[in-house]
């Protein structure tokens, strides 16, 4: 008799917090379920339940401590398997490495604290795609192995047996798709449990197979558990046993698996723009709470200011939460969108709360004395390299007139430098004493240095003006109504000319854009209706173009400035279009392929015009590369295409909310609420380079773009601190740090995590504090040290987890039982 295939059926409940749903009714669904399976396991000796997103585990903790008290029963015995090791299943393309990072950092410390032990298996069923660096940071939080559902079979090829997936940085995790979907709800399981080895490679004989009521949770039920039991007695092929993945993962750790070198795409490209008012949003709160993490860090280690763990771990679980994968890419009903942008305003209020009074307590001991009348500046810099960049900052108060005596800015050696005087935020009348002004801060790696407004005058140097066109440098832009605008950039006796331009493209797909390979770009450009040059100072120049299409309409303002390369662009959109979306087009005759900047690291696609995921900048080279375009954007713009002739970001969709293709719009009587309608605020800047360039390069300039200098004003003081400091530096841009905090279980050591962006082995000394820090980092990996504040105790690298490979072993116990 032939050997039976093993299906290893795995109890599940797909369980969405939030969705079609608020997640109050997640919290209650989930104590509904996790109930209904604890009942199956005592009506079935045999059955098993696998679980994952942490975060439901700590509601029921919270909720019903009799409830979690059977989990954790179940768990000790074996049959209950907390697999994932995730806050939550995450979106995998949008949110920046860190948070992915810190997806396992809150929940596998959480496992570990209330089960002794943390979850080896990754499991992410639902998320839409899966970023190249995920291998490196799964490993790094513990897992052995990783299981997913999308992309499926029709939407990308890939191998139908185990396979060996690997980041970039080389790192290799055991991988599979599932062959069927996550859930059984409404499916004859005769079949699912034979589809899913119709599916799977036959030389393989062990098949995993998830059952159970899905989405809006359930788990398994009676019938899924009583029909696979009989299908186990009648079939002569095929075995069904009630299974765990860890069970699943050791029968196959031996098989011939391929390796698959990529990131794991496409499905739901709409995804990618949909809801950009939450895509925005978790931006500002990534941005501010890795800010506040940094002041913090340096304000308790100099200052002896309390470190405020509780309200940076608050912050962090509101922006875990909501990079769950129905959230970030904009699949929710409105009034869950409205419960995401609170959250996360507040988790960002909380960071800029933390912010100032860490910024504070080191401005305060800051000597800051200046004469009667002058204005002490303290410029604070998150990066860990010096910078030389463009601040504003207004200061003035009510009754001085503007039209008082001459104003000079200093540096901290009280040298006049450049500055140029802007308009004010507010528009109250020039009376009211309020000055806003523009300068070049030179600011030492994670630190500050101190400026000051002065009496007397600087020296200007005015660039060449028309009315309808701005220069500096080698930079000039000019736009015509009716016409275009035209970026200028001489570059060795050549003049580059890129002609960016929004469009506006019907869309008629959905939500999710199912099915959706590619928008095209055959929609009508807005048209120009105003040009006017705003500014021409010392510093900078700014034109100012207006645009119109259909209801909606566009403000642009191209900044040039002295110090910089490229030209910036800052976009406010009043779009007011319905089934649409808004193409940012950058003509230029790019190469059969380009980059972009992804979680970590960076992708490599093909110029073939489909819809993909990207991170803050994408570069394209010519057909001969002898130059290279990069555009940077952010503010939650993360959908782009790129074929022969350009680049085309996309920036607004508006489909019906919430609304899947096989529900039909009903358009002459129906409301439906139409998502990002409204105005939108976001930045791009563009620049051609010579040749190929690096990745780091591009990344630095992204980094500088979301973490920009920040001014504060300060009273004038005596203080002890000298007038220019810096807390932490690296000796290489091209090794990046993306956390600054202190460690999870001490409050005398700082954690940095460092990143290598070149795609080159690195050595170098980082400067902690004073403390000369060496370090080595191989390509593109994603490293942890522990910088004790006593010189003392040795520095170590350590896991994602802030653990030793001991204590890693301790808590890295299989989720399983010997019966399996």
């Amino acid at each position: 008799m032939d050997k039976k295939r093993r299906v290893h059926m795995i109890g599940h409940a797909h369980l969405d917090p939030v969705w079609l749903w608020r997640w109050g009714e997640g919290v209650a669904e989930t104590r509904a379920t996790f109930r209904s399976a604890l009942d199956r396991m005592t009506e079935y000796d045999d059955v098993r339940f696998t679980s994952d997103q942490i975060v439901m585990l700590s509601w029921l903790e919270d909720l019903d401590p009799e409830l979690f008290e059977r989990v954790r029963e179940r768990v000790a015995e074996g049959r209950w398997e907390i697999a994932g090791g995730w806050w939550v299943e995450s979106d995998c393309n949008l949110p920046n490495g860190e948070s992915l990072v810190r997806q396992g950092l809150v929940a596998q410390r959480y496992l570990a604290s209330r089960f002794g032990r943390i979850a080896t298996v990754g499991l992410n069923a639902d998320p839409f795609g899966h970023s190249a660096a995920l291998p490196q940071i799964l490993v790094g939080q513990g897992m052995r192995a990783y299981c997913f559902m999308r992309p499926q079979r029709h939407e990308t090829l890939l191998p139908d047996r185990p396979f060996r997936w690997r980041s970039p940085d080389g790192t290799e995790i055991l991988a599979t798709r599932m062959p069927r979907a996550y859930t059984s709800r409404g499916m004859d399981m005769f079949e699912h449990v034979s589809g899913a080895a119709d599916e799977t490679a036959p030389d393989i004989d062990d098949i995993v197979l998830f059952y159970g009521v899905g989405n809006h949770g359930g788990g398994p039920t009676r019938d899924n558990i009583d029909d696979f039991h009989r299908f186990a007695g009648e079939s002569s092929a095929l075995k069904p046993v009630a299974s765990t993945l860890e069970a699943y993962f050791d029968a196959v750790q031996d098989v011939n698996t391929p390796v698959v070198g990529s990131d794991l795409l496409s499905h739901a490209r709409g995804c990618y723009t949909t809801q950009s008012r939450v895509k925005a949003a978790i931006r500002r709160a990534e941005k501010r709470v890795l800010e506040a993490e940094r002041w913090a860090t340096v304000a308790s280690a100099t200052t002896a200011r309390p470190y405020p763990r509780e309200d940076l771990e608050r912050a962090w679980a509101a922006l875990l939460f909501n990079d769950f994968h129905d959230i970030l890419p904009g699949s929710t009903v409105e009034s869950a969108t409205a419960d995401a942008l609170a959250e996360l305003g507040g988790a960002a209020a909380t960071a800029d709360h933390v912010v100032v009074m860490s910024q504070q307590s080191i401005a305060r001991r800051v000597d800051t004395r200046v004469g009667p009348g002058e204005q002490p500046i303290l410029v604070f810099n998150p990066l860990p390299y010096s910078r030389v960049e463009q601040v504003e900052v207004e200061f003035g108060g009510i009754g001085e007139p503007l039209g008082g005596e001459p104003l000079a800015i200093v540096d901290s050696s009280g040298t006049s430098i450049p500055f140029q005087i802007v308009g004010s935020e507010a528009t109250v009348g020039a009376d009211i004493g309020r000055r806003r002004v523009v300068f070049s801060a030179e600011v030492p790696a994670l630190g500050y240095a101190m400026f000051a407004s002065v009496r007397g005058e600087a020296s200007a140097v005015d660039p060449i003006v028309q009315s309808d066109e701005i220069r500096v440098g080698a930079l000039s832009v000019r736009a015509s109504v009716g016409g275009e605008v035209t970026v200028t950039q001489a570059s060795q006796g050549v003049d580059v000319h890129l002609t960016p331009r929004l469009v506006a493209v019907q869309d008629d797909s959905d939500t999710w854009s199912h099915d959706v390979v590619a928008y095209g770009r055959g929609g009508r450009a807005f048209d120009i209706v105003k040009v006017r040059v705003i500014e021409a100072g010392a510093l900078r120049s700014v034109l100012r173009v207006w645009s119109e299409h259909a209801g909606s309409s566009l403000v642009q303002d191209f900044v040039l400035r002295v110090e910089s390369p490229r030209v910036e662009v800052r976009c406010w959109l009043n779009w007011q279009e319905e089934l649409a979306i808004a193409k940012l087009l950058v003509p230029f005759a790019a190469a059969s392929d380009y980059r972009c900047g992804a979680p970590f690291g960076y992708a490599e696609r093909s110029t073939d015009g489909a819809e993909m995921p990207f991170q803050r900048w994408v570069a394209c080279p010519t057909a001969g590369g002898d130059r290279t375009l990069c555009v940077w954007i952010d503010s939650g713009k993360s959908g782009v295409d790129v074929d022969s002739s350009g680049v085309a970001i996309s920036v607004v969709r508006s489909p019906v909310a919430a609304w899947d293709n096989h529900a039909q719009l009903d358009l002459d009587s129906a409301r439906y609420d139409y998502l990002d309608k409204g105005v939108q605020r976001f930045t791009y800047a563009l620049q051609c380079f010579d040749g190929p360039q690096s990745n780091d390069r591009f990344e630095t300039v992204a980094q500088e773009a979301v973490h920009p200098l920040e001014a504060v004003l300060e009273g004038a003081h005596a203080g002890e601190w000298p007038r220019s400091w810096s807390a932490i530096d690296i000796d290489l841009p091209s090794v990046q740090i993306s956390a600054v905090k202190l460690s999870e279980d001490r409050l005398d050591v700082i954690t940095l995590r460092l990143v290598e962006t070149a795609g080159s082995l690195s050595r170098g000394e980082m400067r902690v504090l004073g403390r000369p820090v060496p370090y080595e980092i191989a390509p593109f990996q994603v490293q942890t040290v522990l910088v004790p504040l006593s010189k003392d105790e040795e520095v170590r690298a350590v896991s994602l987890l802030e653990w030793s490979e001991e204590e890693m072993a301790a808590v890295a116990l299989p989720w399983k039982d010997s019966s399996v």
